[in-house]
């Protein structure tokens, strides 16, 4: 039998069912779709502008509007490939 990871707050313990992740209650996934699914609803936070100031409201401006810049140069795939190798594979981003 395949070995699977179960999501259970900010610790994984392995389990016998592969593809199924706890949704609460002792509910599992049932397939990779929801377990994708249900781990962006767990890690992914919502983005919303509500309650945002107006400092925040610019930033989020700025962020949506394309840069023109005349000198823009392209990052080559060994130069993105030298950043990725530089990741520790075992640390997870800060939440």
């Amino acid at each position: 039998m395949e070995r699977g990871i179960q999501v259970r707050g900010q610790e994984t313990t392995e389990q016998a069912n592969s593809n199924n992740s706890q949704t609460g209650n002792n509910n599992y996934t049932t397939d990779m779709q929801s377990t994708i699914n249900q781990m962006i609803e767990r890690f992914v936070p919502e983005d919303s502008d509500d309650g945002e100031d107006a400092h925040h409201k610019h930033v989020r401006q700025q962020a949506s509007t394309p840069l023109q810049t005349n000198n823009d140069v392209e990052f080559t795939r060994h130069e993105v490939q030298a950043i990725l190798e530089k990741f520790d594979p075992v640390k997870r981003p800060v939440q």
